[in-house]
């Protein structure tokens, strides 16, 4: 499914983001959350900028949201395109192409440091930057990646029509990317490591009921082979004991994510990598806000990533000025 994103409107930034200016708040992150702290605060006049290095954030690895409310169902490029589009009207500065590689918490001007060598400042940060995958961290992964392997089925999965894929996981995220691939290839090979889907009974009767995809349990992945591109995924059966070989021509892992926080203290951090946010989006340090996946909230979902973000806008508003 081709999410049509219009790159060209992403790209038309009508203000800069400027280094030698010190902004009420700076926003990291371009997910739904970034966006809508971004709306709010551009809605109550804040001095505020988004930096980040890309737009839509986790929600462009969906092909549809089914449960944004008022679309029952609606494609995740067209809710993007909203997000930005209304974001827009304000003529906010946003910085694209940019991460952030640290930033620096004391004193009451914050600096942001960036990996092209960019550095800004501001009065408080909202960290929104969502989580990315989990790799399986095995031979050929590297190697592949870009061959076969692959983490996003909504980006990849039209480039294996009808071809034998694979789907490492079995968790929501991994039946999520089965059902996308049945539209794509001729057989789908489901490698969980447990002894039964983890996903919502909803979505594992999907694929549990149809002829074109098998599952495999108890079963870790061990390596990857192949020679100009994927050929096999090796798999042990953790029962058995006993190693196996699944011919195929595609890998996409789908194991879960990680909080895209390596930036930030860990002193505000759980063990998971998680922000520790209290009930109104702050964090134990001053004038610095989280929200979205990135944070401890639970149900990691589009609209209450959205809801969160409009939360550390509000309070971070609330906090400009009580300075």
């Amino acid at each position: 499914m081709d999410l049509k994103l219009n790159l060209s409107l992403f790209s038309s930034v009508k203000v800069n983001l400027e280094e030698n200016e010190i902004y009420d708040a700076l926003i990291i992150g371009g997910g739904p959350a970034a966006m809508n702290a971004l709306l709010y605060c551009g809605r109550k006049r804040l001095k505020v900028g988004m930096i980040t290095q890309d737009i839509g954030g986790q929600i462009i690895k969906s092909s549809s949201i089914e449960n944004w409310l008022g679309d029952a169902d609606i494609r995740s490029s067209v809710l993007v395109n909203r997000f930005y589009d209304h974001v827009q009207k304000f003529e906010l500065p946003i910085k694209l192409e940019t991460q952030v590689k640290a930033i620096e918490t004391e004193g009451k001007i914050k600096k942001v440091s960036c990996n092209n060598g960019m550095s800004f400042q501001a009065k408080s940060i909202i960290i929104a930057t969502g989580k990315s995958p989990r790799l399986l961290g095995i031979p050929g992964e590297e190697q592949f990646t870009g061959k076969g392997v692959a983490y996003c089925t909504t980006c990849d999965g039209p480039a294996f029509i009808d071809k034998k894929v694979i789907v490492v996981g079995g968790g929501n995220s991994g039946v999520e990317a089965a059902i996308d691939m049945l539209s794509y290839a001729k057989e789908v090979v489901i490698v969980q490591n447990l002894s039964e889907l983890t996903a919502d009974s909803v979505l594992a009767e999907k694929v549990l009921h149809d002829s074109r995809v098998h599952v495999i349990y108890d079963s870790v992945c061990v390596r990857i082979e192949g020679n100009d591109g994927v050929e096999k995924l090796v798999v042990l059966n953790t029962v058995q004991n006993q190693e196996s070989a699944i011919k195929t021509d595609a890998v996409f892992v789908e194991i879960g994510l990680i909080p895209t926080s390596g930036f930030v203290p860990d002193s505000i951090k759980n063990k998971g990598g998680e922000i520790i946010v209290k009930n109104d989006c702050s964090t134990a340090i001053s004038g610095i806000f989280a929200a979205g996946d990135v944070t401890d909230v639970p149900f990691k979902q589009v609209v209450i990533a959205a809801g969160e973000g409009a939360k550390a806008a509000l309070a971070t508003y609330n906090y400009i000025i009580t300075q």
